[in-house]
């Protein structure tokens, strides 16, 4: 459920980050399971075209409602991210 963006110097991908001035500043996907980066980069499954429930991603992590999120350069390149605080 971890929303991420793409660091534009290596192409991995890591949690989006608005403050962020290395890529991942714009949404590129959601992360589809749970894996560890502790020690190294890790394969993983992505969503980027779909429908996410705000419940479950730790970006939204408290927040019950939202507003419309922007169109972001990264998320219309590759798909389109919509995310409803219901389902």
């Amino acid at each position: 459920g971890c929303i991420l963006g793409k660091i534009t110097a290596t192409g991995e991908l890591a949690g989006w980050n608005t403050d962020a001035e290395d890529g991942r500043e714009t949404m590129y996907g959601v992360l589809l399971e749970d894996i560890d980066t502790t020690e190294s980069s890790a394969i993983a499954s992505v969503g980027v075209l779909g429908q996410f429930i705000t419940g479950g991603l730790t970006a939204f992590a408290g927040v019950t409602t939202i507003t419309q999120i922007p169109a972001l350069d990264g998320v219309y390149k590759f798909g389109t991210l919509i995310f409803k605080s219901e389902e």
